[in-house]
């Protein structure tokens, strides 16, 4: 369940990374974690701090493969029988300047904000294993004139968070794999991000309306958990 609270973290010093200043943020709503250790939470100008914008997100469609959505505040994801159209979310958070690169992940979740629904489905969440450019990414290109591998995005096979099943309106998290954000953070470079991905992409009409990163709400906005020690 979500708690309102003050969420300690700690932030990097910028001519020492291997040395951390003990802070609290500002009110947040978000999972609960490990006891002990830190948490810090990134959401677009709002999480470590209003000057944050280390996220990059769009939609793809496979309906429309050679549109960008980069710009629009909310976008669907799911499968919809109509053309059979697949609907997948991408998002990417740079750590490097904010989380040093020697502390170990405990515990980490991704929220999102449902604020429409056709049916329900299920998701999973999917590293992806090439980088892409926010306002030039479409179904079938990763950036301007470069396309992905295959279209509708390159990612691993194996997933990387639990099923989240949506039915309803409202906030959903999935716990994600320590080892993947841990890569993040280690390797930033390997940091590609992620997509969230229905299970169902294949039957019917079953579509989940998410909050992007520019969202005018915030507190909508996707949210990333980390959980984690000092060395």
């Amino acid at each position: 369940m979500k708690r309102s609270g003050y969420v300690c973290a700690s932030f990097a010093i910028v001519l020492l990374l291997s040395a951390l200043s003990a802070g609290c943020s500002k009110s947040s709503t978000g999972p609960a974690g490990p006891a002990g250790g830190y948490v810090m939470q990134f959401q677009y100008k709002n999480y470590p701090s209003g000057s944050y914008i280390g996220v990059t997100d769009t939609g793809m469609d496979s309906l429309n493969s050679n549109v960008n959505y980069s710009d629009f505040t909310t976008f669907s994801i799911g499968y919809s029988s109509t053309g059979s159209e697949k609907d997948r979310y991408i998002i990417r958070y740079d750590l490097s300047s904010v989380i040093p690169d020697n502390v170990k992940v405990t515990a980490a979740y991704f929220t999102i904000n449902v604020d429409a629904l056709n049916g329900s489905n299920a998701y999973l969440i999917y590293p992806l294993t090439a980088s892409f450019v926010q306002t030039t990414a479409t179904w079938n290109d990763r950036a301007a004139a470069t396309p992905w591998t295959t279209p509708g995005g390159d990612y691993s096979a194996v997933p990387k968070s639990n099923t989240v099943a949506i039915s309803a309106l409202g906030k959903f998290t999935f716990t994600l794999d320590t080892a993947m954000v841990q890569g993040w953070i280690t390797d930033p470079a390997g940091n590609y991000g992620m997509m969230i991905m229905a299970t169902n992409e294949s039957s019917g009409d079953n579509v989940a309306n998410l909050d992007y990163d520019a969202n005018a709400t915030a507190s909508d906005r996707p949210l990333l958990t980390i959980y984690y020690t000092l060395p």
